[in-house]
């Protein structure tokens, strides 16, 4: 009952909502809208806020809106600040209105957008849209302007789009600091052209629309006002129409006649025929006379009765009356089969469908009220019918006319899941220890999920690896969840939830994959399972009992450890190195989780283990024993060779001569191979030596080593390292005495001396040391080489020391060789010091100068060297008395009474004055740097010093000295001190100046020296340049304006006016500079169109659904909405099974539904059948699908006899008894009867698997009776019996016997049978 009741109030709202907004059907459509975006103030400073208002003016046919803030960079809009005006979507009458902000890249975009669906809006006033508030960002300069953006406006009846009716002002705030734009304003003047009177010009008007005024001329005599003109005989503008000022301008006032005549009344009636066609029409009216008369009435759109009115331009007719002559005209309905346009799909519901649907004449939406509408068949699945039909009035007559639509089936509710299996899968059923396992968790479909928790539960053995837990990539976003994670940690978890709506699904959702790692000693098998289940709905019912858990399960093998698994290599070639050794393991198995290593000596005493690793030379075991999942161990060699030692083989080795080399001291370890070796050669020889070193158990010793021995004989001789001697050759080497040998006398090292038979004389002749040959000594350097000898009897007892000798001859010490040592002399060759021979001594003139004085000395002719300077004989200079001598006129007195003459010289006499007493006086005697007092008589200078600068001279005082007064620098006068002043360029607006120097006394210079005086100050003065613009517009969405080509201002910035609206094809111009200020609207797309073209295809028909297509334009252009095609499609299930590990089905290719689901049926088959040489397998198989599992391997058979069983050999037969076993040949091994081994040569084998014949002789020695066979192979016993029977001559007695009984008994038979025979026949 509340349902009903509900519905009933719905109806009313619905029906009230109609009845208030509907728009009558002939009220007059708004053609241009502005949307005005206004501030709250014009100026601001970075950090104001700023409010903002949106206000749309006069307005029809809104049934959508949509619009998005423009906010300039400098602005930082405040999210939340936006708020639609209160009750605006009521005002509207909209379903819906939203004011939405959203954030994306750190910028906010804000959009207002709502819908209608019963009526248009429309308003002859201004609507207040919506309020924001704006903050002027740091740094923000010159004019920010808010506007609108991506507008859209459409007409929920008509669907026409009028955005473009639609306009936006923009609300411009200065930033202060910023220059605000120039406002360009200009004058209208008016001419009376011809009246009289005036009218005060119009100023400071606004480029743009200006409304033209009543005229306040007199009219000329005869004339009345007909309005405005640009030019005096231009085309008249009515007082109160708009005009465009884009510049200064001059309005002529337009004047006509008045008519002094008077017309005659006149008949009128209107001619033709009209009929509505949605345009304005004017009647044709005869009798009207334009030249004289005046009409109205004449026009119209609409269907219905007008009268049309004629009366005088002259106020009255000829007939003196000045009633209006009228008349009635019509324009008739037009006749219109409609066209029916259904928009969108419809769903039965239980109630009657009613379509949404246009009534259009060519492409026009007709007016509801124009027609009646009947839906029939509206009430069922299947298809409905729209019925037109005409109305009384109107503008149409309609013809009657029907369009079905097509009513869909409602779509089956979703499946509610009360079951929902969580499923966990591994990558691997079969592990080992370290083995990284993948598991996935899967969800079943689902529904009514709105929040889910589980937890990782994991068997002992197995930990996750850190950082392996993931959700499915895009998980949240499919799930609809605000938040989702899979937490690592203590606990493994998994939680996520929704707020908006709960998910759904009738597939398997991929929740998550995690790793796990197999722990080291793990068994068994090892399961994955969830714990701390939850689920519930965005309501809060608790779901968690329809959820179960599939876990994952793997089984831990376990693999006998090998050297195949763990290959050992390095066994050999190692040597010992001081460190620890070991072989390289390789493989993919790791140390010490899969397998240890453990070593020990082969032979005790032979090696040495440091930490339990080899580490001396020697043969070690090693053993590699399984761990984990392995088990078992094996074992193998490992050899450290001993290493060779390095060493230094000895050097500087001396042997005595006639010793053997067991004598010679080695270092240690070191032995001459053969020791008895005698050195019986004096010189250096090779002899084979051995290193043995300290450490023998791990270093090898190294023979056949080469050292050097130097074989030396024993000298016993006294040694002389030290001649001392003088000599004569002082006496003997000097110019031009004879060359000779000097004479030796040895003071010290006796028995040497000096041998003169070697002794020869060397000059130096500039470059080198040649020998002297020459008899006597001539001017140059010598020097002597001579041999210092031991010889003959001294010789064998001293001997120069074969180290070295020092040779000292009359103090000096000579160069000596290294000595020659014979076994009975010895020598030294000598070199002495350098002996010069110099020239005959020189002589120089020494002469005498008076300087002033009077007299002569005579010259004087010396040797070089120290000469006494002689008494002076010279006469002084009146009032002077001598001084001493000096070797310049004015140079310094030579001290001391001897002067060294190394050349030619002259003594000069040096005055000076005779002692008097001084009169120095009181005045100061100056000079440029200093000043002194000086005695009057001899002229003799006393307090000689430098000047004392006083105070700075000024420009009018002087600079003196503080002692005497002296004037160091005058007074300076006047000093132009200038300041540069720098050159300024003029702009378009401000003079500049060149570049000119300025004194402090004002005075201006050309030049910085203050040469150049500039007297007319305005020649540093450079005028401004004044604007110089192109011809070139510039333009900004609002404005145009022309750019100075220097300072880049704005001139004669003004609004943009509009021209003719844009088309399709054409844009919009403003009429000054051509912006485009509207883009070609393009084609409008209707998308009504029906195609099922694969390229609208939404999605393809399946076993579930019909085809579903996008609605199309004329255009081509592809729609959003869809409608609905066709059948849905058969099933198409696959012959072949579908399965999983426990059932089996059908599955159709092409919604997945399944049919003849089953659980598998089980049965065994045979793979391989297992023979005596290899193993078989069989598995189980469904015996209606064929899924396979479980396959077994089926051991080896064990070998049989296939030839031979039961046979029985005669001991009279030749012949031996032959066996066959299925048994390889290759593993043959004996031969056993009655469980006894026969030797080979009682038996043949031969290839066939295992063919063996026992030899007659040997079957001879076998007892009668039955006996047992067994073949023995590698893979088993083989075993058969057999019978030895007695010799033939005692079978063939009784076998004669019998025979002859069947003879008798058959003879008697058949006598018989013949008498039997006959006695019938006598019958």
């Amino acid at each position: 009952m509340k349902k009903k009741i509900t519905s009933m109030l719905l109806c009313l709202v619905m029906i009230f909502s109609m009845l208030s907004f509907a728009v009558p059907i002939n009220a007059a459509s708004v053609t241009s809208t502005q949307l005005t975006v206004t501030a709250d103030k014009t100026t601001a400073a970075p950090g104001d806020t700023i409010n903002y208002t949106i206000t749309m003016g006069r307005v029809s046919d809104l049934g959508t809106i949509q619009m998005v803030l423009d906010i300039p960079d400098g602005l930082t809009y405040t999210l939340g600040s936006g708020k639609l005006a209160a009750g605006l979507k009521g005002k509207l009458g909209f379903d819906s209105l939203d004011y939405t902000e959203s954030q994306k890249d750190g910028k906010t975009r804000v959009m207002i957008n709502g819908v209608a669906s019963s009526a248009d809006y429309e308003s002859a006033t201004d609507t207040q849209i919506a309020t924001f508030r704006c903050t002027v960002d740091a740094g923000a300069t010159g004019k920010l302007s808010v506007g609108l953006t991506e507008l859209e406006f459409i007409s929920c009846q008509t669907f026409d789009d009028f955005t473009d009716r639609f306009s936006v002002v923009k609300a411009d705030v200065t930033i202060s600091g910023a220059t605000p734009p120039p406002v360009t304003t200009y004058t209208v003047t008016f001419n009376a052209n011809g009246g009289s009177g005036s009218m005060a010009a119009a100023t400071g008007v606004p480029a743009g629309a200006y409304t033209l005024p009543n005229c306040a001329f007199f009219a000329p005599a005869g004339k009345r006002f007909v309005g405005w003109a640009t030019t005096q005989k231009g085309t008249a503008m009515a007082a109160g129409t708009s005009f465009t000022v884009s510049g200064n301008v001059t309005l002529y006032a337009i004047w006509e006649d008045i008519p002094t005549t008077h017309p005659a009344k006149p008949t009128i009636y209107v001619t033709g025929t009209y009929t509505y066609n949605r345009s304005v029409q004017t009647a044709t009216v005869a009798g009207f006379n334009s030249a004289t008369m005046l009409i109205s009435g004449n026009t119209g759109t609409n269907a219905g009765t007008y009268t049309v009115s004629v009366t005088s331009k002259s106020g009255r007719w000829a007939d003196g009356t000045s009633t209006p002559v009228t008349a009635t005209w019509s324009i008739g309905r037009k006749v219109v089969t409609p066209t029916i346009r259904v928009a969108g799909t419809y769903t039965y519901t239980g109630t009657p469908v009613e379509p949404t649907f246009t009534v259009e004449d060519g492409g026009a939406v007709i007016s509801t009220s124009e027609y009646a509408r009947t839906i029939t068949d509206n009430n069922a699945v299947g298809t409905g019918k729209i019925t037109i039909s005409d109305k009384t009035g109107g503008n149409y007559e309609i013809v009657t006319t029907s369009q079905t639509f097509t009513i869909g089936a409602p779509t089956p509710p979703p499946t509610i899941y009360t079951s929902t299996q969580i499923k966990l899968t591994a990558d691997k059923t079969a592990v080992k220890a370290g083995d990284v396992i993948t598991y996935t968790i899967t969800m079943g479909p689902v529904s009514d999920l709105g929040s889910i928790q589980m937890k990782l539960k994991l068997s002992t053995g197995l930990t996750v690896v850190a950082g392996s837990c993931k959700l499915t990539t895009g998980l949240k976003a499919k799930l609809g969840f605000d938040d989702i994670s899979f937490t690592e940690g203590t606990d493994y978890v998994i939680t996520g939830i929704a707020s908006a709506a709960n998910y759904r699904s009738d597939t398997d959702t991929v929740i998550a994959t995690f790793k796990c790692k197999v722990g080291t000693g793990a068994t068994g098998s090892l399961k994955v399972n969830l714990k701390d289940l939850e689920f519930y709905s965005v309501t809060f019912d608790d779901n968690t009992s329809r959820f179960s858990v599939v876990p994952a399960t793997v089984a831990v093998s376990t693999v006998t450890i090998t050297d195949a698994l763990v290959p050992i290599t390095g066994l050999t070639g190692k040597a010992y190195t001081g460190a620890v050794q070991e072989p390289s393991f390789g493989g993919t198995l790791v140390r010490n989780t899969d397998y240890k290593v453990t070593y020990k000596l082969k032979t005790a005493g032979a090696g040495s283990l440091d930490g339990g690793k080899p580490k001396g030379a020697g043969t070690y075991i090693v053993t590699v024993t399984g761990k984990g999942n392995y088990v078992g161990s094996f074992t193998k060699e490992f050899t450290i060779g001993k290493a060779t030692p390095t060493y230094t083989i000895p050097s500087g080795i001396q042997g005595e001569y006639g010793k053997a080399l067991s004598t010679i001291t080695l270092p240690e370890g070191w032995s001459f191979k053969d020791s008895g070796t005698v050195m019986n050669a004096e010189g250096t020889h090779t002899y084979k030596a051995i290193f043995t070193p300290k450490d023998t158990t791990n270093y090898n010793v190294v023979e056949n080593i080469d050292i050097s021995v130097k074989v030396v004989k024993t000298d016993s001789r006294q040694k002389v390292n030290k001649v001392t001697a003088t000599s004569n050759i002082a006496d003997i080497v000097v110019l031009d005495g004879a060359k000779q040998f000097p004479s030796f006398t040895v003071t010290e090292g006796s028995p040497a001396y000096f041998s003169p038979t070697s002794g020869k004389w060397v000059k130096y002749n500039g470059t080198e040391w040649k020998e002297y040959t020459a008899s006597t000594f001539t001017e140059g350097k010598y020097k002597l080489m001579v041999q210092v000898r031991i010889d003959y009897l001294g010789g064998d007892t001293h001997v120069l020391d074969k180290s070295g000798v020092t040779v000292t001859v009359d103090g000096n010490v000579w160069n000596a060789d290294a000595p020659f040592v014979h076994s009975n002399y010895s020598y030294a060759w000598l070199t002495s010091g350098e002996f010069v021979v110099n020239k005959t001594v020189t002589t120089y003139t020494v002469s005498f100068n008076a300087n002033g004085g009077t007299g002569t000395m005579a010259n004087v002719t010396v040797s070089a060297g120290a000469y006494t300077l002689p008494a002076n004989s010279f006469t002084a200079p009146a009032g002077k008395q001598f001084k001493g001598w000096a070797t310049g006129a004015t140079g310094a007195v030579i001290a001391g009474t001897t002067y060294h003459v190394a050349d030619n010289v002259t003594f000069y006499a040096i005055w000076e004055d005779t002692p008097h007493t001084h009169n120095y006086g009181t005045d100061w005697h100056k000079s440029s740097e200093k000043h002194w007092r000086e005695c009057s008589v001899c002229h003799e200078k006393k307090d000689e010093a430098a000047h004392i600068p006083g105070p700075n001279a000024t420009e009018t005082t002087a600079q003196t000295c503080t002692v005497c007064g002296y004037v160091i620098k005058p007074p300076l006068g006047h000093i132009h001190l200038t300041t540069l002043v720098n050159e300024v360029k003029p702009t378009c607006t401000e003079a500049g100046n060149i570049a000119y120097y300025k004194c402090s006394c004002s005075k201006l210079y050309y030049d910085a020296e203050a040469t150049k005086e500039i007297t007319n100050p305005a020649d540093v003065v450079v005028a401004a340049k004044g604007h110089t613009c192109s011809s070139e517009w510039f333009a900004s969405d609002l404005y145009h304006w022309h750019e100075c080509t220097d300072c880049h201002s704005k001139q004669g910035e003004a609004e943009h006016v509009p021209g003719a609206a844009a088309t399709e094809t054409t844009p919009q111009n403003c009429i000054i500079c051509g912006y485009v200020l509207n883009g070609p609207i393009g084609h409008t797309h209707s998308f009504d169109q029906k195609k099922t073209e694969a390229k609208y295809l939404k999605s393809p028909a399946t076993c579930k659904a019909a085809a579903v297509y996008y609605y199309s334009c004329s255009c081509g252009a592809k729609g959003t909405e869809t409608f609905v095609s066709g059948e849905k499609l058969a099933h198409n299930f696959r012959n072949e099974w579908s399965t999983d590990s426990s059932r089996h089905w059908h599955e159709c290719s092409l919604c997945g539904e399944k049919r003849e689901e089953a659980e598998h049926t089980f049965a065994w088959k045979v793979d391989k059948q297992a023979t005596v040489t290899a193993a078989g397998a069989n598995h189980e198989e469904c015996t209606v699908c064929g899924y396979k599992r479980n396959a077994v391997v089926i051991d080896k058979l064990a070998p049989s006899i296939t030839e031979g069983k039961d046979s029985t050999w005669n001991k009279n037969s030749q012949n031996g008894l032959i066996f066959k076993s299925d048994a390889a040949y290759t593993d043959f091994t004996q031969v056993l009867v009655d469980g006894e081994v026969i030797a080979a040569d009682n038996y043949d084998k031969r290839e066939g698997s295992i063919i063996v014949e026992l030899k007659a002789s040997y079957l001879a020695t076998l007892s009668e009776g039955e006996h047992t066979l067994t073949i023995r192979s590698k893979s088993g016993d083989a075993t058969a019996k057999f019978t030895v029977e007695a010799a033939e001559s005692a079978k063939s007695t009784a076998w004669i016997w019998i025979v002859l009984a069947v003879v008798i008994l058959g003879g008697g038979a058949a006598a018989v049978y013949v008498f039997v025979i006959r006695k019938r026949k006598t019958a």
